[in-house]
């Protein structure tokens, strides 16, 4: 049975994958975190990977793949220096962990952020990068650094945009109180930008299919039925009951959110604004043929699951990063806006 090592397992997605991986009884997990799950599991290590010694903590462990979650988020983040020094310096230490003891491949998640700057729909994996801010580059750069010593080690890495299932909530929680609130909902500019994601039990499916294959590669990910930023709204109107409205805002707005992002009174950063005023979406043709992969939901889908758990759940401040409710600082005026 092959030893795999989840680096970020008690992250939102990290969580996610373990109980998928563990459920198919065919590889023996081992699981590491900063953050303690607060639960009994006797293959669990917590520590950060920056200050422990990999070679000490894992020396009775033969691993045949090391999946590479981890990474500090940019709304997360107070110094977004440290985050890309972070980011890359945890890649790093992650290869040269695995090259020393002969892990034969590593998995890394990387991130839609790599193209902020040139965010359209279809992107596929031959297209330039573009990031825009800290966190796209450290995604960049750890992408390079993995693809370096790919004739040493399979390396796989996955592009994924918004990763979505019951559970999601981070930056989502501005969105999802003012549905459950009932007030305006607002778009901003064009009320036709696109947005694709991907729902995470289809993203466990190509995980799996990569530990088991002897391939190396990037693939892009995503469900590949990218909806107007309308649609969504428009569908968690309907299936939740809400009586909120849908307003836009002229673009000019764009430059009040940056003013309040830069002021700290506002969670919506480079990344949400690009998301929220461009078209996105991954061409995943290359994952269909290589791996046999098939999408199964789409975003409305997602947006609701995703919806429905939020208002039957208990979320607190300071919860892991995207499983917890942000901030909101002035955005949550919004709520008392209703027409």
């Amino acid at each position: 049975m092959k030893n795999i090592l989840i680096v970020g397992a008690n992250g939102f997605y990290g969580r996610i994958l373990f109980r998928y991986l563990f459920g198919l009884n065919k590889f023996n997990l081992i699981n590491l975190d900063i953050f303690n799950p607060n639960a009994d599991n006797l293959n669990f290590f917590q520590g950060d990977v920056l200050k422990i010694n990999l070679f000490e903590v894992f020396k009775s462990f033969k691993f045949d793949t090391v999946i590479h979650l981890a990474s500090e988020i940019d709304f997360s983040s107070s110094d977004q220096n440290s985050l890309y020094e972070n980011n890359v310096h945890l890649t790093r230490i992650l290869l040269d962990f695995s090259l020393k003891t002969g892990v034969r491949k590593i998995i890394f998640t990387s991130s839609n952020s790599i193209f902020l700057g040139r965010l359209s729909l279809d992107i596929n994996e031959s297209q330039p990068t573009f990031p825009i801010d800290l966190y796209g580059q450290s995604k960049v750069e750890s992408e390079r650094i993995l693809l370096e010593r790919s004739s040493d080690i399979q390396v796989n890495i996955v592009r994924c945009p918004i990763i979505m299932d019951s559970g999601r909530v981070g930056i989502l929680s501005v969105l999802f109180e003012l549905v459950k609130a009932n007030s305006t909902l607002w778009i901003l500019g064009s009320s036709s930008v696109k947005h694709d994601v991907l729902y995470a039990g289809d993203l466990n499916l190509a995980i799996e299919k990569l530990i088991l294959r002897d391939i190396s590669g990037v693939f892009n990910l995503s469900s590949g039925e990218p909806c107007s930023i309308h649609d969504i709204y428009e569908y968690l109107i309907q299936y939740s009951g809400s009586k909120s409205k849908i307003r836009s805002l002229p673009n000019f707005f764009i430059y009040l959110l940056k003013f309040l992002y830069a002021a700290k009174l506002s969670p919506l950063g480079p990344y949400q604004l690009q998301m929220l005023t461009n078209n996105f979406s991954f061409d995943n043709r290359k994952a269909r043929l290589d791996l046999e992969w098939i999408p199964t939901l789409n975003a409305r889908s997602l947006f609701l699951i995703a919806y429905t758990n939020y208002v039957n759940s208990i979320h607190e401040q300071g919860e892991r990063s995207n499983s917890g409710i942000v901030r909101t600082g002035l955005l949550s005026l919004l709520k008392y806006i209703k027409f």
